[in-house]
């Protein structure tokens, strides 16, 4: 990532500009430089249309002034090559002896930004110049500032492209893992780390990092609002160290002091909605630019959301096979001594459409397991697998039944309210089986289970799971 290009506004804009005057009369072309002497100008003359043309090709100019009337190539002709070129920036003013109505719309037709008749005063000249640098350095402003948003978005999508990820796995450390390959492969830092808060001791220690020494893997921790380099660590903003080293740190009366060095740490808070639960440190041998801390700041708020989450329901994921087959067992054996039907459900929920993550999923993941607990835990046994999915495992209940519930759990979802009163966010998808149409064993039926909504999810891809096992 390279560093911002400066924009510089027109009322102090000092670049220097380039101007091609074109003129077959030498006198008139000499005028014309003269007129604009300035530092801030360089100027060339031609008097030959056909030179002006190639240098027009190989040369960029920022303003051309140039006669309308010249012997085989005309003004009308300049005005076409500089048309032809729009990704070179170049305004041209049209200086004729032989002005006429039509020259003047045919000139405006083809670009020009202003027509002069001769003869012309010096004011005149200056005037409409001053006018020319002004409009090209605004436009040359509106430019930049839309290639800079441009590439904001791309990588705004890219990087929330990269945070849905996220939600596919259930493990917290897997989702620190795919944060740190991002920081390195995509954001190319080499020396990353995240730190969470402990809720026992209240500290911030390094839970998963990428390149950093081991001193500071092992040993660096930290409370929010305390001082690191006499700056306090509210959360709230990103925090930059200059001349720090990642081998060596003391802790003193006024908090955590960094050994000197020749790095710069730069500090990202993880936050959810008020709530600060960690940092990413990020070591680099000169500061950030701009651009690349808005995007990590873009990033950070995307990714605060996941793990919040992950730590919010971190007892709720930790569900071994060896747990759910000795669930299926234990089902299936009860089934076949009272000679009943059993049935199952695995079902993911998924969201229709795109959604602000740093303002719903802790609202959905909250709201939808309320929805399943009051609907299914009479039913039978719901099991949470993941964020998103779970498996209902419903005694006594064949697949006819099992499919009419899976239906009426579809059409309450989808009426659901979610965070601020919106409904139509959330659908189902799912697999039923009964017992023993996927098998006599309980591993083959969890196994057949995954791939009918495995299949099921590839035949519906207008949404987007939340996460996935």
């Amino acid at each position: 990532m390279n560093k911002e290009e400066k924009i510089t506004y027109p009322e102090n804009d000092k670049r220097s500009y380039s101007i091609l005057i074109i003129d077959d009369q030498l006198v008139v072309a000499e005028t014309l430089a003269e007129i604009l002497k300035d530092p801030q100008y360089k100027i060339t003359v031609l008097t030959d249309p056909k030179k002006a043309l190639a240098s027009i090709d190989k040369t960029h100019f920022d303003i051309v002034i140039t006669d309308w009337v010249m012997p085989e190539i005309g003004g009308d002709k300049i005005l076409q090559k500089i048309k032809d070129q729009p990704n070179k920036l170049t305004l041209a003013i049209i200086v004729s002896g032989q002005a006429t109505v039509n020259n003047a719309i045919q000139a405006l037709q083809l670009g020009a930004y202003d027509y002069i008749t001769k003869p012309f005063n010096q004011n005149q000249i200056l005037a409409v110049v001053r006018k020319a640098i002004q409009h090209l350095s605004l436009e040359k402003r509106n430019r930049l500032l839309d290639t800079r948003i441009k590439k904001l978005l791309s990588n705004m999508t890219l990087l929330y492209d990269l945070s849905s990820i996220l939600y596919q796995v259930s493990e917290l450390e897997a989702a620190e893992e795919m944060i740190l390959d991002t920081f390195r492969e995509y954001f190319k830092l080499q020396k990353v780390a995240i730190s969470m808060e402990d809720e026992v001791s209240g500290e911030n220690r390094i839970t998963c990092a990428y390149g950093v020494s081991e001193e500071f893997e092992q040993r660096l921790q930290f409370r929010l609002n305390s001082m690191i380099n006499n700056t306090k660590i509210t959360g709230d903003t990103v925090e930059v160290f200059h001349n720090v080293s990642e081998n060596g740190f003391k802790a003193d009366k006024n908090g955590l002091v960094l050994k000197e060095g020749n790095l710069v740490l730069t500090l990202f808070p993880l936050r959810f909605r008020d709530k600060t639960i960690g940092f990413i440190h990020i070591f680099t041998t000169r500061e950030l630019d701009t651009f690349l801390i808005r995007l990590i700041k873009i990033y950070s708020t995307q990714i605060g959301p996941v793990l919040y989450t992950f730590l919010d329901h971190k007892k709720n994921e930790i569900i071994s096979d060896a747990y759910i087959y000795k669930l299926l067992k234990e089902s299936i054996y009860q089934s076949q001594m009272m000679l009943s039907p059993l049935s199952f459900i695995l079902f993911r929920v998924v969201i229709k459409e795109k959604c602000d993550g740093t303002l719903l999923l802790n609202d959905v993941v909250k709201t939808y397991r309320e929805f399943f607990k009051s609907r299914c835990t009479r039913q039978g046994e719901l099991i949470w697998l993941t964020l998103d999915t779970a498996l209902l495992i419903l005694p006594e209940t064949d697949l006819f039944a099992a499919e009419s519930l899976s239906s009426k759990l579809i059409q309450e979802l989808e009426t659901l309210t979610v965070g601020n009163n919106k409904k139509g966010l959330l659908t189902l998808q799912y697999a039923c089986a009964d017992y023993p149409q996927l098998g006599e064993d309980a591993r083959e039926i969890y196994s057949m289970l995954w791939v009918k909504l495995l299949e099921e999810s590839n035949m519906k891809n207008m949404v987007h799971p939340i996460a996935t096992g």
